[in-house]
Order: C-alpha cells, then sequence, then structure tokens
C-alpha cells in the first residue's frame, strides 16, 4: 500500500514519465497506479493536463497532493498529445525520459529493465518493448512482437514505426539541449520522433513484455486514419530530405501501396486493414 503523501521524491530524479491527459477519467488511475507500483522508485510522473473536461484535472491534483513525485501541469488549450508532451519535457528532471498514455498499463519492472538496458547501452537512445493488446475492459486481445535489434528497426523503420511510443524510453544525455521532440504535431508524432533519434544513437527494444496497450475507437489514430497516414508519410519524406535517411526500393513500393490503399478504403476500414498490415509486416520483419 502507498502511504499518503509519499517522500521518495529526490531533487534529481533519474526518470521523468510524461503522461498527455485529455478526458481520460476512465481510465487515468490504473495507468497511475501501474507507476506507483514499479520496483524502481526514483522517478517523476509529470501529468499534463491538455484542457479535460470530464473531472480529469480534479483527480490528477488528487494524485499530486498523494505521492510528491507526481507533478500536474495545465495547458492554456487542448494541444493534442504531441504538444501536451512537448511542454511535460520541459518541466521533465530526469535523465532518462519515458512516455506513457493516460489509457495504458506499464509492467511494475518496466522502469526497472529499461533503466538497466539503457546503462549497459550507452550509444542506445531509445528502448522500448514489446505489448499486449487490451479492450476497454482489460481483458487481452493479442501482441506485439517488434524487432528488437538496431539494424532491424534501422531498415524497417520507413514501412512501419517499428517502437509503440507508450513503452519507450530515451536517454536523454544523447540529444542536445535544443532537442525539438514532438514540434507539436497532432497526428503520427512517434514517426517524426523516431526518426530524429536515430541521428544520436541506436534504437532497441526488449524481447519483455512490459506494456498493456489498450485500443478502442477513441484513440486519435482509429479516429482519423486518413490524417494519420498523410502526417506519417510527411515525416518520412522530412527524413530522408533533413535527416539522411536513405529508404530501400521495396519501401518506397509500400508506401506506394499504402498511397493506394489511403486513396480506395473507406475511413471507417482503413484502421482495421493498418492494424493488421502493421501486424503482418512486423511479424515478417
Amino acid at each position: 500500500m502507498h502511504s499518503p503523501r509519499s517522500n521518495l521524491m529526490t531533487d534529481q530524479p533519474l526518470i521523468s514519465i510524461i503522461m498527455a491527459v485529455y478526458n481520460a477519467r476512465h481510465f487515468l488511475d490504473e495507468a497511475v497506479e501501474s507507476i506507483r507500483g514499479q520496483t524502481l522508485a526514483d522517478w517523476e510522473l509529470i501529468l499534463i493536463d491538455d484542457g479535460s473536461t470530464d473531472g480529469t484535472l480534479e483527480r490528477i491534483r488528487t494524485w499530486e497532493q498523494q505521492d510528491a513525485r507526481i507533478r500536474v501541469f495545465q495547458t492554456l488549450e487542448n494541444s493534442g498529445p504531441g504538444a501536451a508532451r512537448d511542454f511535460g519535457i520541459l518541466k521533465a528532471c530526469g535523465s532518462y525520459i519515458a512516455i506513457l498514455d493516460s489509457d495504458d498499463v506499464a509492467a511494475p519492472d518496466r522502469l526497472e529493465k529499461q533503466r538497466s538496458f539503457l546503462q549497459a547501452h550507452p550509444d542506445v537512445v531509445i528502448v522500448g518493448t514489446q505489448a499486449d493488446f487490451v479492450d476497454e475492459k482489460g481483458a487481452v486481445t493479442g501482441c506485439m512482437n517488434f524487432p528488437t535489434s538496431s539494424e532491424k528497426l534501422y531498415r524497417f523503420m520507413y514501412r512501419f514505426v517499428p517502437l509503440l511510443l507508450p513503452t519507450v524510453m530515451v536517454n536523454r544525455s544523447l540529444l542536445p539541449d535544443d532537442f525539438d521532440w514532438f514540434e507539436g504535431w497532432p497526428f503520427s508524432e512517434d514517426t517524426l520522433l523516431f526518426f530524429k533519434l536515430v541521428q544520436y544513437g541506436k534504437l532497441a527494444n526488449l524481447p519483455d513484455t512490459l506494456l498493456k496497450y489498450r485500443q478502442h475507437a477513441s484513440s486519435v489514430s482509429a479516429r482519423v486514419p486518413r490524417e494519420t497516414f498523410l502526417k506519417t508519410r510527411e515525416a518520412r519524406r522530412r527524413a530522408v530530405r533533413e535527416m539522411n535517411y536513405h529508404p530501400q526500393r521495396m519501401d518506397r513500393v509500400v508506401e506506394g501501396l499504402q498511397s493506394v490503399a489511403v486513396r480506395v478504403l473507406p475511413e471507417r476500414l482503413l484502421w482495421k486493414v493498418y492494424r493488421l498490415v502493421r501486424k503482418w509486416m512486423v511479424k515478417n520483419a
């Protein structure tokens, strides 16, 4: 059981977990408790309320009162998860930056395992994990097993997003002080971030399943799959123009097929088709 107003907060926490929160009252407690129950205690949880209207702000203020390691901030208006995370990272004190979404659940040893990996591999800038997919009630509906080697992750990142954003931890010491994380992108901010990070170190995934990733109809990608794809394509092309990324010929073919699907398929089918194709590509990477 957690004691009221935990005194475990340090002046310089090792890990800062960034959680953008918007009308997340239904799942929020489980997400926060999954951080408070970590085997590694040297962290701060930065909650950014992004203009919620469902009582979320009042709830996260309660968490702030209960645990000194939890810090709450507000954006002036709803700005999207990328911009909200950028705001939170500006407030972060940790040497490592971890991401968790407000409807997901971290395994108890997630932070400890990722911290240990990054300390043992100082040339890795970002490490993710495997994940179980769960529905709104928390029942497991599937899993995602991403490649783990840096070489595979780099080679395939033009075709699909090779890490799951709510699982990642970033070694901040490898980045310049003015690193622009999400640039406030409203969709597909993870694609752009990973292309930018690979300029400063290797990518990796742990083989361990350390997240329950909740899938539901109100998620951003499910609501606006066409806009998400267009932003993904823009991020890829920026990687080629600005970040010296060299896609393979097959990468261009895959992107062309994706573009056709986006134009032809009705939007209500796009998200389902994307999930199936992505799962197949990950499995065969």
